[in-house]
């Protein structure tokens, strides 16, 4: 039987403090005492820093293997096309290269998207020119990849189908190398991630896993459903009904089954099961539900309970500034929040009349004004978009612009709020 490495797609949220971490600081150092692998998404987005790579290293225990996902300009945007992505990945696994000197580097994750169906030849014209020291998988979202041919070609070159479960294709088992790559991003809906697997769903993969790694020397198993934790409490459950939860993992099991009990009752609306609802306790106690909702996303309907009492416009006789604007949209002491994000953790990929696109942090944000949308995938973000609320990142992101510019786009989302649609990626 191969080795088997259970843990979760990410690991800087926020809302993790609690169901795993003690406190925001040094989150995957927290994180590596717990779980030994670990899949860096924020790749995807953007290239890490050679001292953001060192970092990942002298963050974490010995014992931390990282998985990585390609970023999106060789997968998403030149759609592996040979001759414009060769630079582009040499460039990606030079950065990624100290983590593979030291024997940490698991494997690769060439995530392609829903738009890109079945094309062996550019398929294998990208696989032809990936370096055989390093380890990739592939992962489909569209069904018409679930092909012999491509079982066939991956076998060729060494490279893992990454098995999944997820709304767009079935769970179908395929082992086309020594390793296997499973990644369970969650049934839901607006984003699937934002799901929490019932331990009788988690059942079914018992066996699966278990057959799967006696076909190969490791496998990888990331779950991406990272919304409050759920990540973290089903990589756990996992771990344990498998019989491969060291003692580490069974004392986080535990926390996090306790700190769930401490939220109270499973919540249904309409009839469905939505998790469970986790209160904010302080040291008065539970604080109020609006108290609560202001702290945690929440994938609930918004309840009829009186909003914070902050402007829906700027004051009367006040200048337009970006500060004045943003109160129609966040409460103050998120404003004053803002400022903890510095200019360095802000890209700026796209500004131009039709509105921008940007990453801050590992977090990205699409803003167009011809179509009256944002799209922003914080955890945050997905509770506050019932109300259409900025979280912190929508906030700095404005703050950081030219003032006339952001200005402008904040007064024509005040004006036409009703007409704008904010929604999660």
């Amino acid at each position: 039987m191969g080795e088997i490495k259970i843990g979760c797609s990410g690991w800087s949220y926020d809302d993790w403090i609690g169901p795993l971490y003690k406190s925001k600081e040094r989150k995957l150092f927290q994180y590596s005492q717990i779980f030994d692998v670990v899949e860096v998404n924020s790749t995807f987005y953007e290239y890490p820093s050679k001292g953001t790579v060192l970092g990942w290293l002298r963050n974490s225990k010995r014992d931390l293997t990282f998985t990585a996902k390609l970023p999106k300009v060789i997968t998403h945007e030149k759609l592996l096309s040979p001759q414009n992505v060769e630079e582009d990945l040499k460039a990606f696994l030079d950065l990624l290269r100290p983590i593979q000197v030291e024997g940490r580097l698991g494997c690769l994750l060439a995530q392609l998207p829903p738009k890109f169906s079945f094309d062996l030849e550019r398929l294998e014209s990208f696989l032809k020119i990936l370096p055989r020291d390093f380890r990739f998988a592939v992962e489909f979202r569209e069904a018409s990849w679930l092909h012999p041919e491509t079982f066939k070609l991956l076998k060729n070159y060494d490279i893992a189908y990454t098995i999944v479960d997820e709304p767009l294709l079935p769970p179908e088992v395929h082992v086309t190398t020594d390793i296997a790559y499973i990644r369970w991003h969650g049934k839901g809906q607006k984003p699937w991630y934002f799901y929490r697997y019932e331990e009788k769903e988690l059942e079914p993969w018992v066996s699966k896993v278990k057959d799967i790694s006696k076909r190969v020397k490791v496998l990888y198993g990331l779950f991406n459903n990272h919304f409050r934790g759920y990540a973290v409490e089903n990589s756990l459950q996992l771990l344990h009904m498998l019989g491969k939860a060291n003692d580490a993992q069974t004392r986080a099991k535990r926390e996090v089954e306790a700190y769930r009990q401490r939220g109270g009752e499973i919540v249904t609306i309409d009839g469905k099961d939505r998790g469970p609802m986790t209160r904010a306790v302080g040291k008065n106690g539970i604080r109020r539900l609006t108290d609560y909702l202001s702290q945690s996303p929440s994938p609930y309907p918004s309840p009829s309970i009186a909003p914070f009492p902050y402007p829906a416009q700027p004051a009367k006789g006040e200048k337009a500034s970006v500060k004045n604007l943003l109160r129609a949209f966040m409460e103050p002491y998120l404003i004053d929040r803002c400022h903890e994000i510095s200019d360095e953790e802000i890209i700026f990929k796209r500004m131009d009349s039709k509105g921008f696109e940007a990453t801050i942090r590992q977090y990205r944000i699409l803003v167009d004004t011809s179509k009256r949308t944002i799209f922003h995938d914080c955890p945050d973000w997905s509770r506050r978009i019932l109300n259409k609320d900025f979280c912190k990142h929508l906030g700095r992101i404005f703050l950081s612009m030219e003032p006339k510019k952001a200005s402008e786009i904040l007064e024509q989302i005040l004006k036409e709020k009703d007409n704008w649609s904010f929604l999660a990626f």
